[in-house]
């Protein structure tokens, strides 16, 4: 699977509708338009996941959740969405201009690419925390929806390596990398501080 200018319209627009929709579906279930609006921002995103491949938030996700059949999939993404940006802000030029067109989606500003990428990056992790999902592997374990210890990390970073949607990542990744992914996600929560 390969990005493409299709999957690339099909992601930017289900972030738009995401960023203008997502707050006001989840705490107003009578909002009618929101909610469609989200179920269009999914069927968009299912479009560009299927042609274009998934990525560390997929893989790192699909690891806690082999491990620990009842951990919540979506929480734990939510978790690493914030932790796995801020790692492909760090990767080729190429994939940091991607994040131009993020932010413009998320309707967060930044001068230069370095920027963009630190604003889509607090966009996102506070719209984790606005949504009042767990931001940390830690809090998303206090609240009992996730019976992990800190010293499994290792473990499910080389599961996470080895999980197929890895093979798509916007930024490859060692070993190493994907362990300080995991840590990261553990007890820093980015949309009050960074890692």
């Amino acid at each position: 699977p390969v990005s493409s200018p299709v999957t690339d319209a099909a992601a930017l627009h289900s972030m738009r509708l995401i960023a203008a929709h997502l707050r006001r579906a989840v705490f107003d279930a009578k909002d009618e338009t929101a909610r469609t609006m989200i179920s269009y921002a999914d069927y968009l995103a299912g479009l560009a996941f299927n042609s274009a491949g998934l990525g560390w938030i997929a893989g790192m996700t699909n690891a806690v959740c082999a491990e620990y059949i009842a951990a919540p999939a979506s929480e734990c993404a939510a978790v690493f969405l914030p932790h796995v940006l801020q790692y492909y802000g760090g990767g080729s030029e190429t994939t940091r201009e991607l994040f131009i067109d993020v932010a413009e989606a998320l309707g967060c500003a930044g001068d230069g690419t370095e920027d963009v990428v630190d604003a889509c990056v607090l966009a996102t992790a506070r719209l984790v925390a606005d949504l009042k999902l767990p931001e940390t592997l830690r809090e998303l374990t206090a609240r009992g929806k996730l019976r992990m210890h800190k010293k499994e990390i290792p473990r499910l970073a080389l599961r996470a390596l080895r999980d197929t949607a890895a093979v798509t990542a916007a930024r490859g990744a060692t070993l190493g990398e994907v362990e300080s992914l995991f840590f990261c996600s553990w007890d820093t929560p980015l949309s009050k501080e960074s890692c």
